[in-house]
């Protein structure tokens, strides 16, 4: 953590400047929350915060931290917050929250993008009351953009599966249930995005509507594609997992049965606390419930991917979350090899 010596110098500014002034790379999606109604709310009367920009100036050349292509030079400046007011001025300025042709420019030096994402954090706290998705919408926007890629599928726009598929495949890195900061959220999306991805380009489109592909889900689909990322036809049988799913596609007509069907079965009833086969209420947090409920999808994961069928769900779900991350590193390990992982 930088300790700072420099402090913000205020100076004023005019609309003309505010405009020419870059985005932070860390930004939410501004284009959603200037449509909100509370935003609206909260822009009708001018208050006097509205016209305090906070700024970063780049003290030196800043080369972005994975992009090498992509350097914030010398002297530019960087919102650091008030990006969603611009845009609310521009389009829905009113006789009481005009447009300003004067603002107050507080500028900071930067020296790194590490600080620059440091001071976007001081005005766009992951305990503020934003919402924690934007983070990772911002965090995608500063690691995806530069290469030409965005996100639009929303089971992607949702941090917890992000977080939580790091915390999988790599634990000796992240930790379960911590919440990320936005730099953290940048390596995140970094090391998760190609497998996000492939979910958006090859399986969103084919998905149904009678099964949320909700984040606990998501989690271990974005974990299953590192797991299986060399051997095209079992990507294939994990694409068909989660359509499967996706669109209730429960097929009982010859026993025993796909661990599509197995899963769907057991997962309609999560939350009804049925001791015999518990699986968990279907959320992702630090206990021991939602370990199960992972271990629970992962092993469905495996025995769909190996074309292992089953009358019932086999007696190694409730610790197979473990199973699978000591597999997965012994594979990563030995360059892939999927015969570290024994599913039968």
């Amino acid at each position: 953590m930088t300790n700072w010596q420099s402090e913000f110098t205020r100076s004023k500014m005019s609309w003309l400047e505010y405009m020419k002034i870059l985005d932070h790379p860390g930004q939410r999606d501004t284009e959603k929350r200037v449509e909100e109604k509370k935003y609206h709310k909260k822009m009708q009367v001018r208050n006097p915060d509205h016209i305090e920009i906070p700024v970063c100036e780049c003290a030196c050349d800043i080369p972005h931290p994975t992009i090498a292509d992509l350097v914030f030079k010398k002297g530019e400046e960087i919102l650091a917050d008030a990006h969603t007011r611009r845009l609310w001025w521009q389009r829905y300025a009113t006789p009481t929250n005009p447009k300003p042709e004067i603002l107050n420019k507080k500028t900071i030096m930067v020296s790194s993008y590490e600080e620059m994402l440091q001071v976007f954090n001081w005005f766009n706290s992951p305990d503020d009351v934003k919402k924690a998705n934007d983070r990772i919408y911002g965090a995608a926007r500063a690691m995806l953009m530069p290469r030409g890629l965005s996100l639009f599928a929303p089971q992607l726009l949702m941090v917890q599966p992000w977080e939580y598929a790091a915390a999988g495949i790599r634990p000796n890195v992240w930790t379960r249930g911590d919440k990320s900061t936005l730099s953290e959220a940048c390596t995140i999306v970094e090391e998760v995005y190609p497998a996000a991805m492939w979910f958006q380009d090859e399986v969103h489109s084919n998905l149904g509507t009678n099964v949320n592909i909700s984040s606990p889900i998501m989690a271990c689909v974005l974990m299953s594609w590192f797991k299986y990322q060399d051997d095209e036809k079992s990507l294939k049988r994990l694409l068909d997992w989660v359509v499967n799913v996706s669109k209730d596609a429960i097929n009982k007509s010859q026993s025993p049965y796909e661990c599509d069907t197995i899963f769907l079965e057991h997962w309609h009833t999560r939350g009804k606390r049925d001791k015999s086969q518990y699986i968990g209420s279907g959320n992702l947090n630090r206990g021991e419930e939602s370990i199960r409920t992972q271990g629970f999808i992962l092993l469905m994961i495996d025995k769909y991917v190996s074309n292992i069928k089953h009358k019932n769900i086999p007696n190694t779900w409730k610790t197979y979350y473990s199973t699978w991350q000591k597999e997965y590193a012994m594979m990563s390990n030995t360059n892939g090899l999927q015969k570290a992982f024994n599913i039968s």
